[in-house]
């Protein structure tokens, strides 16, 4: 974890660096989130990578998937979506 903040209720197994993470988040086992905000309740699968993103509430993102933005051009997930691969 570097320069992230988290809320009440998450499950960091993965690695997390400037982001802000909501309650009752998972990020599991070998994840890579950065510069990245992630809504209440949603869930980052195994070894998915996700760089410069805003993932609104409830949204499951699946193991190996990988999501990258840019400062410039973020990608933005709505609410209740699944991702996989």
């Amino acid at each position: 974890m570097k320069n992230a903040q988290f809320a009440t209720g998450c499950v960091i197994e993965g690695t997390v660096e400037e982001s802000l993470v909501f309650r009752k988040v998972t990020i599991a086992k070998d994840a890579e989130v950065r510069n990245s905000i992630i809504m209440q309740g949603s869930q980052i699968g195994e070894g998915a990578i996700l760089e410069y993103c805003i993932l609104d509430k409830n949204v499951t993102v699946g193991p190996g998937v990988t999501l990258k933005g840019t400062k410039d051009n973020l990608v933005v997930i709505e609410k209740n979506k699944t991702l996989t691969v």
